[in-house]
């Protein structure tokens, strides 16, 4: 709903805004046109940035929307939460009279509600008749420096960072299967001896996602061998496997991941700080059928080199989908080339060897022919006197 007036009033004086970071603050006014007719938005970052930023604001990039919308959450201007596969957001007090368009309004057709959008779950609307406790614990930190994002990449959600306290503002709508397939998961949790991340964590979410993003492969089995890999206690168990799960998993009916590949994607991250997905791997795995691991290393530097301009989270995709093997062969030729320039130099310098040689052996040959002639002479005076 872009066309919406905007409480500047609202603005001006909320508390809320003031404890956000301060380059956020001016991007509430920004965003809010986003909400809809029931102040329900898409949250996810790429999408956001896409239809508010991607036109004339190249200073902002997914990855800061990310960081603005995680900033909104923390002070309670939004709450998140996933429905039908999709993360949604809700900008609080936008039910206040005058801020949404009047019943009568929608009811006459001045206003419609775009397909597919749900309503915001009754305990957010309940929850915004009532203020938040002030909360000045600030942006809280977590581990894999925030990693995960709001829906970049394969949907990776939140990640644990929000703390407890955020995410129980979360109210999250489960059909059998979900619940079914939680209870399974905690199941292996308890038999390894360790605690479940809380039932309130969006990292179930997230893996809900997953599991659907990847139809056909049992997520379940994966997570009881990965979760068997690990010695020791492991904390937030889910909010970890979600993590590494892009990496673990493959598309119906392709072979596991060799531990050769696992160690290259482990190396291209270390230079890209980007991880490939499971679709994108086994891309990746054709092409170590016609270049080799350092090869691919060399033109993935060269790579993120030429595309360090360009978003990060693009680069698996764009190296994988063609840009990649044009780097490859180009390496490649450039090596035939230097390897053509160097035997033709060594073939120069042997031509000068030779005829080094040549002029050493006339050299000495002519050296060899005056001492015999001068050896004659010698024995001639010597025969006079």
């Amino acid at each position: 709903m872009p066309k919406r007036l905007i409480d500047g009033e609202g603005i001006w004086t909320s508390d809320k805004i003031r404890r956000l970071e301060l380059d956020h603050r001016p991007e509430y006014a920004h965003l809010l046109p986003l909400a809809e007719i029931n102040g329900v938005f898409e949250a996810n970052p790429r999408l956001i940035w896409h239809r508010v930023y991607a036109f004339n604001r190249a200073d902002i990039t997914p990855e800061k929307v990310e960081k603005i919308l995680k900033d909104f959450i923390r002070v309670g201007l939004v709450s998140i939460w996933s429905e039908k596969g999709k993360t949604w957001g809700y900008f609080h007090g936008i039910e206040k009279p005058g801020r949404l368009p009047f019943q009568s309004q929608i009811k006459r057709g001045d206003y419609k509600l775009k397909h597919g959008i749900p309503n915001p779950p009754k305990s957010l609307i309940d929850k915004a008749t009532s203020e938040p406790q002030e909360d000045t614990s600030g942006p809280q930190e977590t581990t894999n420096n925030n990693k995960l994002g709001l829906g970049l990449g394969l949907g990776l959600g939140l990640g644990e960072g929000l703390g407890e306290a955020e995410t129980q503002e979360l109210s999250l709508p489960l059909g059998e299967t979900e619940m079914a397939t939680r209870k399974q998961f905690r199941n292996i949790i308890f038999r390894a001896g360790l605690i479940p991340d809380s039932v309130m964590s969006p990292s179930w979410p997230i893996l809900d996602e997953m599991i659907t993003a990847f139809e056909g492969v049992d997520i379940l089995e994966i997570f009881e061998s990965w979760l068997g890999d690990r010695s020791g206690s492991v904390h937030f168990p889910i909010s970890q496997f979600v993590k590494d799960l892009p990496s673990l998993v493959q598309a119906p009916g392709v072979k596991k991941v060799d531990k050769e590949l696992d160690n290259l994607a482990v190396e291209l991250y270390s230079i890209g700080n980007v991880s490939f997905s499971g679709k994108q791997l086994m891309a990746l795995n054709e092409l170590r059928s016609e270049f080799s691991d350092k090869e691919i290393i060399q033109a993935w530097k060269k790579f993120v080199e030429d595309e360090a301009t360009s978003f990060s989270t693009n680069w698996p995709g764009k190296f994988v989908g063609g840009a990649g093997r044009t780097v490859l062969l180009f390496i490649r030729k450039d090596a035939e080339r230097r390897k053509a320039l160097e035997i033709e130099s060594e073939a120069a310098i042997e031509k000068l060897r030779v005829e080094d040689r040549a002029r050493e052996a006339a050299r000495q040959a002519e050296e060899a022919e005056t001492a015999s002639e001068l050896d004659i002479l010698m024995k001639e005076l010597e025969r006079q006197k």
